[in-house]
């Protein structure tokens, strides 16, 4: 019996510690002090240091080699809104730290606000698609809504977005859309892809992996022999996204189909489409 009662004993100790060790990795992580924002999608937070929001890319504001972005400065004020002397949540994802060494999390404030998917839904940044994560499929969804309402930057006239741009000559002529980036589709356009370090075009481009070389590769526009279905782009550009029938254009239908109709002057896929009335909008 006393064997039988410290073995007992033992089985109820160890049931309490897993039970404890199970209720503190589900506890929510402690709120931590946003110290400072320093641009639209990277913040600083007490204890944790530089913090890059997951999936989320907002036009550059504070960027040592490149002008502030159109929307730039209004993204950054945005999040400093939100985010600045607040306490949040910080929730992770697979990937812990980008290669600059910043963690990257998602934020939530007190109030239940998901901050990287606030600012896709209110128009002040894009859904960062290039690697997977957690939320991607919500992420792509806000952001076609915003395009779709017209909410912050999706919302100026190309007029707006030119007069906004501060590229050299020898690189705004490659920004078609005024954004004060240049994008793949565009350098693809323009016949200077794959952009290389050196070229005018590179600095105001975004090289993912940091090899000195952009937009490395077309996305396809046909199937293969054998194919049963075209292989979309995992990248950027309008065509591997949205061209489904692999013809080098983008309808209405396939527009619709998407979820990112009507389509307006600005967006990717805009450029792959053909305006009748040229009154920067199509598929309305």
């Amino acid at each position: 019996m006393v064997t039988l009662t410290r073995r007992s004993a033992s089985t109820r100790i160890i049931l309490l510690l897993s039970t404890a060790a199970v209720s503190l990795a589900a506890a929510p992580a402690a709120a931590q002090l946003v110290e400072r924002v320093v641009d639209g999608d990277t913040i600083i937070v007490e204890g944790v240091g530089r913090v890059r929001l997951i999936g989320v890319d907002t036009p550059e504001s504070v960027h040592p080699r490149r002008p502030v972005e159109f929307f730039g400065k209004e993204a950054s004020a945005f999040t400093k809104r939100m985010l600045e002397g607040q306490h949040v949540r910080l929730e992770y994802d697979q990937e812990r730290t980008d290669r600059y060494g910043r963690t990257l999390a998602y934020v939530h404030l007190p109030d239940g606000t998901f901050v990287n998917a606030e600012i896709i839904r209110q128009g002040y940044g894009h859904a960062y698609t290039r690697f997977p994560f957690r939320y991607l499929d919500q992420f792509r969804q806000y952001e076609r809504e915003a395009r779709n309402a017209g909410h912050g930057l999706w919302g100026a006239t190309p007029a707006e977005r030119r007069a906004s741009s501060k590229l050299p000559p020898e690189a705004a002529r490659y920004d078609d859309d005024g954004t004060g980036g240049i994008s793949c589709a565009e350098a693809w356009r323009h016949g200077i892809a794959p952009v290389r370090r050196g070229h005018p075009a590179y600095a105001y481009m975004r090289d993912g992996d940091g090899d000195g070389v952009v937009c490395e590769s077309r996305p396809r526009t046909s199937a293969p022999a054998g194919s049963a279905t075209r292989t979309k782009s995992a990248g950027s550009d309008a065509l591997g996204s949205y061209d489904d029938n692999g013809n080098g254009r983008i309808s209405c239908a396939e527009a619709r189909r998407h979820g990112i109709a009507p389509v307006r002057f600005g967006h990717p896929a805009y450029h792959h489409m053909r305006d009748g009335n040229k009154d920067g909008v199509v598929c309305e």
